[in-house]
């Protein structure tokens, strides 16, 4: 399953509540859906197909968060869906090759890194416009650890360009 794991990060909940007056406290609940929320690591620091261990636990890194409506009504806030979405702030998910206790406070270890051009941020900007480049677009569409569904949605947003209305609804 490549979206078995949501991981967050704790920089990218400050980011968002920047939007907000501070408005989600990390301890309170999951806002954001989240499985696990890292300390020191963001959408800059994550590549796709990155392997890392986290406490007794292997996992790869599938496909950054496509966010939906969802998340403006799970959080009570009419422009969080655009906002994460529009800013990168989507976190990122990751299939789980071993199994394992995860305890607070686990290291996370980067064992090995497969792609190193296509982080989070770099996705996330690739699917508002796949033209921003082209190369890049190319390179994340021949990626075998990328997701599917983030996968199908670049691909459909590069051969439609501006004709893909699909986040005219799926991000409002």
């Amino acid at each position: 399953m490549n979206k078995a794991l949501f991981l967050f990060s704790a920089l990218t909940y400050k980011k968002i509540n920047s939007f907000f007056n501070d408005s989600f406290e990390m301890t309170d609940m999951a806002y954001f859906g989240e499985n696990l929320i890292l300390s020191n690591i963001c959408e800059e620091d994550i590549c796709i197909g990155d392997i890392l261990k986290i406490g007794q636990t292997k996992v790869q890194i599938t496909q950054p968060r496509q966010p939906c409506w969802k998340l403006s009504a799970n959080t009570n806030e009419q422009d969080m869906t655009k906002i994460i979405f529009d800013n990168g702030l989507t976190g990122w998910y990751a299939k789980v090759l071993e199994e394992g206790f995860i305890c607070q406070n686990d290291e996370v270890i980067l064992e090995k890194r497969i792609n190193p051009t296509l982080n989070i941020n770099i996705l996330n900007q690739l699917i508002i416009n796949p033209m921003l480049d082209e190369a890049l677009t190319f390179e994340a569409l021949k990626c075998e650890e990328l997701g599917k569904a983030f996968f199908e949605s670049l691909s459909k947003r590069y051969k439609l360009k501006e004709k893909d209305d699909q986040f005219s609804y799926y991000h409002t």
